[in-house]
């Protein structure tokens, strides 16, 4: 959503930009498998989006 390369994000955190790829497969396959999860990532897009 940050349009922010996994490496900087990384970096931000103290991590491997790879760190971040699988942290967010992971978050992916949460999403696709877990309804209330989905439902808990779409409140939290809307309270942190910036248009």
């Amino acid at each position: 959503m940050s349009n922010a390369k996994n490496t900087e994000i990384g970096r931000y955190f103290g991590i491997q930009g790879s760190t971040v790829s699988e942290a967010l497969k992971r978050v992916e396959t949460r999403i696709k498998r877990e309804g209330k999860f989905r439902k808990e990532i779409e409140v939290l897009k809307k309270q942190f989006v910036i248009e």
